[in-house]
């Protein structure tokens, strides 16, 4: 439901799930939806909410030893700060991270893998490391592929498209976009095409363009559960843009290429 942009219903069966946790004592469980409960806040740009609520997920997790929700709900703390273009402040989370991939198995490991690969890209990125970003980033979009995983490919396409942007190779950064874009709506997540509708609109944007994030923002903004969730959504810097006429100078755009879909 939260994929699908139905926020609302998303809410209240996250809810069911996590009252079912506590009710029959299922502490891993518990944990779990605790953690996917918060990830459409991710999604939407309500920073604040998401991170007072993931840390209560970890923990439910590590107190259950339950290693898949710990790494996570890890990642997506990392993700938190990295769509604002900062850099965490734990400087060792993603090697801790991955020692506790390497005690996992089966199909968890390899999803895990993957997304780790993708927060490598987006920390080095952040962290100012174009080059970096743009190895990580090619390396998850690989994985994803094989996997057959449209998520986490879109995510790598934007992410080294960013980057691309930042080094200057606008051409190789305009097709990644589009191929995200192009994938993103297939999916039928809004969410995630509005990441990377506004990802493109600063290098290479149209009315057409502009015009279909603007109803992509509209959509999310309409189905979100309540007034405060609305208000955050519509004060987001990425939401207050696309009122904006984007920019026209080359070099321009290419300077606010990695931020505007991070904010």
């Amino acid at each position: 439901m939260a994929a699908s942009g139905r926020y609302a219903e998303a809410q209240r069966v996250f809810t069911d799930a996590c009252q079912v946790g506590l009710k029959y004592e299922n502490w891993k469980f518990h944990a779990r939806a605790l953690c996917m409960s918060a990830g459409f806040y991710l999604d939407v740009f309500d920073f604040g909410s998401h991170q007072q609520l993931m840390p209560e997920a970890l923990e439910r997790a590590r107190a259950a030893g339950f290693k898949p929700t710990m790494v996570m709900t890890s990642l997506d703390l990392v993700f938190n700060y990295t769509r604002r273009n900062r850099v965490p402040p734990d400087e060792k989370i993603l090697s801790e991270i991955a020692e506790i991939i390497k005690e996992m198995g089966g199909w968890h490991r390899w999803l895990m893998e993957v997304r780790l690969g993708h927060a490598r890209a987006e920390v080095a990125l952040a962290c100012g490391n174009p080059d970096e970003a743009i190895l990580k980033a090619t390396e998850s979009i690989s994985q994803s592929r094989t996997g057959q995983r449209l998520k986490y490919e879109i995510a790598g396409l934007e992410t080294r498209a960013r980057a691309l942007a930042v080094r200057g190779r606008t051409y190789e950064a305009i097709s990644d976009l589009r191929r995200a874009i192009e994938l993103a709506r297939s999916m039928g997540d809004p969410a995630m095409l509005l990441r990377t509708l506004t990802a493109l609109l600063p290098i290479d944007g149209s009315d057409t363009l502009l015009a279909e994030a603007r109803a992509t923002a509209q959509t999310i903004l309409v189905a979100l559960p309540n007034a405060e969730m609305q208000a955050r959504f519509r004060s987001a810097q990425t939401v207050q843009q696309l009122a904006l006429t984007f920019p026209q100078n080359p070099a321009q755009a290419l300077s606010s290429s990695s931020t505007l879909s991070q904010t």
